[in-house]
């Protein structure tokens, strides 16, 4: 078969999310670039896991050759629910917590797709390039929630590779956050948050409290609201994954069964310059991927 031979692919998410909205615009893009015959229907922001479990019924009745679903209530609900067609999962977070994954092996074997998420590894090797003084980091972390769950499983380890000492800290509230910072940032030489359901809110609280301590984010919107820079996937290489993996198996014949949770292999580094200048920090040579300013 070639990409002239016609599919049918389904697309739905639930809720609004420009993210969401990024990898549309690529979805379309790639597919009428990469495969013009194929038929892509788009079921975007949804009302409800509802409406989204209602349309996924539909593309399965309708016999459609493969869905897309899009964002991380999706794919956790895909987890729970199974599919009957080869299911590529997308925007979403880390695998493991979505119930997608467990001890390296996937869950389901007819899905796969492409995370935000990207390994500890590749984020304190990302620091460490950045900041080549970095020697004590603090990575704070909202109380209860899996991503901080994880950094404890995780995080020493790759602390040590890279000769790094790693404290963590959880926080049940950003006034909460603000006194922990207040008190114990002046000990670190670097602050990390991490994707534990924080924004731009907690970004601009937390970089009042941290004095002369870099402050460093795990997505954009922590540098949106002040967070020095935060090495973070791009969504556009996300959708770019997502479409190479659909034209692998229908058209190329790749078992899907085979195929790995994918992350963005060379992710962007998002930069607020104002708060780069606030703490002197300069770009390195050794930062892969695409900087992206977004103050």
């Amino acid at each position: 078969p070639t990409p002239s031979d016609a599919q049918d692919i389904g697309v739905a998410w639930a809720g609004k999310s420009a993210s969401a909205r990024v990898i549309k615009a690529v979805l379309i893009e790639e597919f009428a670039s990469q495969t013009p015959d194929w038929s892509i229907e788009f079921q975007d922001e949804l009302a409800d896991l509802n409406a989204l479990e209602a349309v996924l019924t539909r593309f399965e009745t309708e016999d459609k050759d493969a869905m897309i679903v899009v964002r991380s209530n999706g794919a956790q609900h895909m987890a729970k629910r199974g599919s009957k067609l080869p299911t590529f999962l997308t925007d979403m977070n880390n695998p493991e917590f979505l119930g997608l994954s467990a001890n390296g092996m996937k869950t389901h074997a007819n899905m796969t797709g492409a995370s935000w998420f990207l390994p500890r590894a590749m984020v304190m090797g990302g620091l460490t390039a950045l900041y080549p003084e970095l020697s004590t980091v603090l990575i704070i972390g909202a109380h209860d929630h899996p991503n901080t769950e994880l950094d404890v499983k995780t995080f020493p380890g790759e602390c040590e590779a890279a000769f790094v000492t790693c404290d963590i800290e959880t926080f049940s509230s950003i006034e909460d956050g603000q006194a922990i910072l207040k008190k114990v940032a002046s000990n670190y030489s670097a602050i990390l948050m991490n994707a534990s359901g924080t924004g731009k809110e907690e970004a601009a609280a937390f970089l009042s409290e941290v004095g002369s301590t870099p402050l460093f984010g795990y997505v954009s919107n922590h540098v949106k609201g002040g967070a020095a820079a935060a090495i973070a996937a791009s969504r556009q290489e996300l959708g770019r994954i997502i479409v190479q993996q659909v034209i692998d198996v229908l058209i190329n014949g790749k078992d899907i069964a085979s195929m790995p949770f994918e992350a963005d292999p060379t992710p962007n580094l998002f930069v607020n310059r104002s708060s780069m200048a606030k703490f002197d920090l300069k770009i390195s040579k050794e930062i892969k991927g695409s900087v992206v300013y977004i103050d």
